[in-house]
């Protein structure tokens, strides 16, 4: 089935009332400097790109139903090894049993698809929560988590699965600022031995699996007037079980959109992060196969221009200076994207 029929035909069974449908589709071109993110010869290429988004949603008085699905096709000229599918599905549900409780499931499946390589991954999370009004203005929420990343090639080096909890305490401010803490807690377990010792005569390897204790704590402020701006912080500790894995990272995660005249939209992202590692020496094995999934630092600009209630026109520039797979050795890349987008 293609990529348009696999949205479609699910979403058209939903295209009734109460149901609210939206789709969007995005394509143009981009050149990307540095396409396999290497951190000494870069390669250049232009790339194609298409994406197909859908949204259906359900609300009523004290239910709500929400279904996502995000498809893009990328295309490297030259380059086929590196042609790609992307598909992220996600899907929640709250519903609320009183005025001051609501309960809240969210579930996420994200599948990478190289179509000449054999890099496949999928990764797949979901959560339960439940979520007490105090307040006009203050509202908790608790809730356990899981997911799990499996490599299509292999699973003994990068694969593992998760388990955790977060609570996060919302305060509204004013009518249109918030103030945000959540704190979060994981244990990873991977499906590779952990490493206790690396000497001349080779690795010593453990006879239990890895494991890492992840904990992480974010503050968030979000003001939203003719203007948004959404500053987030947040502090990460991942201590590990295996010699080189553990970790400290402070995070710094800007986000703003504004209108400068009335068809125009501009959106900025910034991301900037600073990493410790806890052992002196590099881990044996990469932390992350897939160098995109280590968005260090980045600089990003959308610009969009509405033609009609259904067409725009797009351009983004974005610029990365990202931890590659070895630790503590970066890649930079800067990728400048055109084309349209139009809204079903």
């Amino acid at each position: 089935m293609s990529l348009a029929g696999c949205l479609i035909l699910p979403l058209s069974v939903l295209a009734q009332k109460p149901w609210q449908l939206a789709y969007r589709l995005q394509a143009g071109f981009e050149h990307d400097s540095n396409i396999y993110e290497a951190s000494a010869t870069a390669n250049a290429a232009t790339v194609g790109r298409a994406l197909l988004h859908g949204r259906a949603e359900r609300v009523s008085e004290n239910f709500r139903l929400a279904l996502d699905h995000s498809g893009a096709l990328l295309l490297y000229h030259d380059h086929h090894d590196e042609h790609k599918l992307l598909n992220d599905f996600k899907a929640g549900m709250s519903v609320r049993t009183a005025d001051w409780l609501r309960f809240n499931a969210r579930g996420e499946i994200m599948l990478k698809n190289y179509l000449h390589a054999a890099s496949d991954y999928a990764t797949a999370a979901g959560t339960l929560s439940a979520a007490l009004t105090l307040s006009d203005r203050l509202a908790w929420e608790a809730g356990a988590e899981t997911g799990q990343l499996d490599h299509a090639a292999s699973d003994s080096l990068f694969d593992y699965t998760f388990t955790g909890a977060f609570l996060t305490l919302r305060q509204r401010l004013t009518q249109r600022t918030t103030i945000e803490l959540s704190a979060h807690t994981r244990t990873f377990a991977y499906l590779r031995p952990a490493y206790l010792h690396v000497g001349t005569a080779g690795v010593q390897r453990s006879r239990r699996l890895q494991n890492d204790d992840y904990k992480a704590l974010r503050l968030t402020f979000t003001i939203s007037r003719k203007w948004l701006l959404r500053a987030s912080l947040e502090a990460q500790f991942n201590p590990s079980n295996s010699l080189g894995y553990d970790y400290d990272r402070l995070r710094l995660h800007l986000l703003a959109a504004w209108s400068p005249a009335g068809r125009w939209l501009l959106r900025a992202s910034a991301l900037v992060q600073r990493k410790s590692y806890g052992d002196p020496m590099p881990p044996i094995v990469p932390p992350e196969f897939d160098a995109e999934r280590e968005q260090s630092n980045n600089l990003i600009f959308d610009l969009s221009r509405d033609l009609s209630a259904e067409l725009a026109l797009l351009v983004r520039l974005a610029h990365h200076d990202n931890e590659s797979p070895v630790r503590g050795v970066f890649y930079r890349k800067t990728v400048l994207f055109a084309g349209f987008e139009l809204r079903f």
